[in-house]
């Protein structure tokens, strides 16, 4: 990284006109993509985490550091699992307002990941990523409604936001109101309402995809018993 940095010296650039280029760089090699084209030395970037570091440190890319949030809770991208970096870097990306950042800092609040759980930090910053459409954001503030979690419990909130991520084809909202419609929790019984959630469930299930596959078939099961 030193060699890189020396060598952006030499040429006169501007570490954080690059830092967006040089994240982008970094994904593409992590998710197999066909990489950008940059006048540096690539070579240098061994790793994408390395890329995302050097984003993160040049240019304060918030992209950047949420992709290191990422990659130390999964220990992808050539980074091993590290609770405390999952955090550190989910705050960061958070306090510079990206909307995945703060997701992943309610999240960590939320299951405790490198910080000690707290039900109303993690509300909080569910409802900040949920402002600007965060499908996961907005699932989850209808969580927290719905069991008390942070906030009062509030079954009309729970719907409305629950609503609002289905509307975003978030697989996971979809099922559960596919489940109320079913059941009449919280929405009047509607089987046709219920149908059509699940199946839209199934067909935008890919992040979660085990347990949404796992259920739907109960339910459709249930549903036309």
């Amino acid at each position: 990284m030193q060699k890189l940095c020396n060598e952006l010296n030499n040429v006169y650039y501007d570490y954080s006109a690059y830092s967006n280029l040089i994240c982008l760089y970094g994904f593409c090699r992590e998710f197999g993509f066909k990489e950008p084209p940059i006048s540096t030395i690539p070579e240098l970037f061994e790793l994408p985490k390395d890329c995302y570091h050097f984003a993160s440190k040049h240019g304060n890319n918030k992209y950047a550091k949420n992709f290191l949030a990422q990659n130390y809770r999964n220990g992808t991208g050539g980074a091993k699992a590290d609770n405390q970096k999952v955090f550190y870097w989910a705050k960061e990306s958070a306090a510079l307002g990206f909307t995945s950042g703060q997701y992943n800092l309610g999240y960590c609040y939320m299951k405790g990941i490198g910080v000690a759980p707290s039900s109303i930090l993690a509300f909080y910053w569910f409802q900040e990523a949920a402002k600007v459409h965060n499908s996961m954001a907005e699932y989850h503030v209808g969580l927290c409604y719905q069991n008390g979690y942070g906030t009062a419990a509030d079954r009309l909130k729970a719907t409305y936001w629950f609503r609002r991520s289905a509307s975003h084809d978030d697989a996971l909202a979809q099922y559960v109101l596919a489940v109320w419609y079913r059941k009449g929790n919280g929405v009047n019984r509607d089987v046709h309402s219920a149908i059509w959630f699940v199946m839209h469930a199934v067909r935008n299930e890919q992040r979660n995809a085990d347990y949404v596959l796992k259920n739907t078939g109960h339910l459709l099961k249930d549903i036309f018993h």
